[in-house]
C-alpha cells in the first residue's frame, strides 16, 4: 500500500500541526524557567565538521534537559526538512527557496583552495582558479550546492575542472587531499583545523567564490526558547568559522 497525494500532502498538514503543538508544550515550559523537550536541527555537513559539534558542546552544558537532533545533509535535504516541518529551524544555503521559508539571516562565507602539503602551488601566496584547471579534484557530489556554485563559477570563467574522486564527507575530502589524490575547494567554516590534516589552504584571488549561507525556518512558525538558545550560541561561532 501507499500514500495517495491527497495523502501526502495531508501527512504534512498534520505533521506540522503535531510539531506546533510540540511548541507551544515547550514554550509553556520555558515560561516556567526550564528549557526541555528535544531540538531537531538540519544542518549541511560542511557546518557539522567544525563548527556544530562545538555549539552542541556548550549548549548541552547550559540546558541539559533538551535533546538535541541533528538532521545532516545537501542543501536540498535541509531545505526540505524545513517545508516540511521535520525540523525545527534548519542552516543551509540562502538560495532558491519555497515562499514558506525565511530565512532569519544571512552571511557570506569564502571558499578556499585545499592542496595536499607537497603541491608544487603551496608557496603561492593566494590562487586563481585557472592556476587549478589542470588538477585532479577531490569534490562533493553534484547534488551539492557548494559542487553546482563551484561548477557554474568556473563555467563563467570558461574553465572546466576534473572531479576525479567524489566524497561524501568533508572529513573524507580532507583526508583524501591530504594523501595526494588530488585538490579541493572548501567553504571557510569546513576549514580543518591547524595540523589536523597535512594539507595547504590557499585564498582564492581570482574570481571570489563566495556562498551565502542562513538560519531557515517555516514563515508561520516561531522558534521556540530551545532553538532560540541553541542559535544565541551558534551564531559566533559560525562567524567566527566563516571569517577565518
Amino acid at each position: 500500500m501507499v500514500l495517495t497525494a491527497p495523502g501526502r500532502e495531508f501527512t504534512v498538514s498534520a505533521r506540522r500541526l503535531i510539531e506546533d503543538l510540540n511548541i507551544q508544550v515547550e514554550n509553556a515550559r520555558a515560561l516556567g524557567g526550564q528549557v526541555r523537550g528535544r531540538l531537531i536541527i538540519s544542518c549541511l555537513l560542511s557546518l557539522t565538521h567544525q563548527v556544530v559539534p562545538h555549539a552542541v558542546l556548550r549548549y548541552r552544558k547550559a540546558h541539559p534537559g533538551v535533546e538535541i537532533h541533528l538532521s545532516e545533509g545537501l542543501g536540498s535535504d535541509v531545505h526540505e526538512d524545513v517545508r516540511s516541518g521535520f525540523a525545527d529551524f534548519g542552516i543551509g544555503n540562502a538560495v532558491a527557496l519555497s515562499q514558506e521559508i525565511v530565512t532569519e539571516e544571512i552571511v557570506q562565507e569564502s571558499c578556499f583552495a585545499v592542496l595536499p602539503s607537497t603541491h608544487r602551488l603551496r608557496s603561492k601566496p593566494s590562487l586563481a582558479l585557472r592556476d587549478l584547471e589542470d588538477e585532479e579534484f577531490v569534490s562533493l557530489p553534484t547534488s551539492a550546492g557548494l559542487r553546482r556554485q563551484i561548477d557554474a563559477i568556473a563555467a563563467a570563467n570558461g574553465l572546466s575542472l576534473k572531479h576525479t574522486t567524489v566524497v561524501e564527507q568533508f572529513g573524507t575530502l580532507f583526508d583524501f587531499v591530504a594523501a595526494a589524490v588530488g585538490v579541493a575547494i572548501v567553504p571557510a567554516s569546513a576549514l580543518p583545523k591547524q595540523r589536523q590534516y597535512k594539507v595547504v589552504i590557499k585564498p582564492i584571488s581570482s574570481p571570489a567564490f563566495v556562498r551565502r549561507i542562513g538560519i531557515l525556518r517555516l514563515r508561520n512558525r516561531p522558534l521556540t526558547p530551545a532553538a532560540t538558545g541553541f542559535l544565541d550560541i551558534f551564531r559566533p561561532l559560525f562567524l567566527s568559522a566563516s571569517r577565518r
